[in-house]
């Protein structure tokens, strides 16, 4: 379970007024315990922690899944994703399904959990608003993997990251970028990278179509790396800057 039906977080703040940070190094230095839930609309993730360090990360958002972790990090393609996902049986764990396929191997899936925990940590340090609540106690779900980030690193690396993430939302936001299909790439896909490709209708600049996909910007770019790294979108410029496609493009890889 994340929280104790009526049990009151020990810590409720607006990250607009207390940032992710401030309260992760707040609960970092106290070594507490427990479970921090970030909320923004329908969006939620959670990070569990023991001894001031996340142990493990959850999210309802379908660019945190595992899978899509592992083909943004270029661990497996899509179209291995999506034999994965057509051959696996819940509740069986996905993870269990991209073994079995030969997508990866037991270490390979236990990395890319690790980096899928990181992910979703990360993401955190991308929202401009939201509400957090952490919660003291011992949360972990059952059956779960455990690990051991270093919370201050992960500050950094997250305040590193959010600065990366932004560049590459300014670089999509260029006026003379366009995004369209290739018609080369996979056409499946799931959650965020879906509702793109269904917004996507010829081209299109990059806020409206967030605006269209009903995803805000962060999202919607880290939705659009995984396309662009299937072959699914390519990114083109409109205009006579020869270089802006080729910047844009760095980015996606970063």
């Amino acid at each position: 379970m994340s929280q104790r039906k009526g049990q009151a977080p020990a810590v409720s703040a607006d990250i607009g007024v207390y940032p992710v940070a401030d309260l992760l190094s707040w609960i970092h230095a106290r070594r507490r315990a427990g479970v921090l839930l970030f909320q923004r609309g329908e969006l939620e993730k959670r990070l569990f922690l023991e001894k001031g360090q996340v142990i493990f990360a959850s999210s309802n958002q379908g660019v945190d899944h595992i899978g899509h972790s592992l083909v943004r990090a270029g661990r497996i393609t899509l179209d291995q994703l999506r034999d994965a996902e057509q051959y696996h049986q819940p509740p069986h764990r996905f993870g269990k399904s991209l073994v079995e396929r030969g997508c990866v191997t037991p270490r390979q899936l236990w990395d890319g959990l690790a980096l899928q925990v990181e992910e979703i940590a990360r993401s955190l340090f991308s929202y401009p608003t939201g509400q957090m609540r952490f919660w003291d106690g011992p949360y972990l779900p059952d059956n779960v993997a455990r690990f051991q980030l270093q919370t201050d690193l992960l500050v950094r690396d997250g305040r590193r990251w959010r600065r990366q993430l932004g560049r590459l939302v300014a670089a999509l936001g260029e006026p003379r970028i366009r995004i369209e299909r290739s018609g080369h790439g996979p056409a499946y896909a799931v959650g965020a990278e879906s509702q793109l490709l269904t917004a996507l209708e010829g081209e299109s600049a990059f806020l409206p179509l967030c605006r269209r996909a009903r995803l805000d910007p962060p999202t919607a770019a880290r939705a659009l790396q995984l396309l662009h790294r299937s072959g699914a979108v390519r990114i083109r410029r409109n205009g006579d800057d020869p270089e802006l496609t080729q910047r844009v493009r760095a980015k996606l890889g970063c």
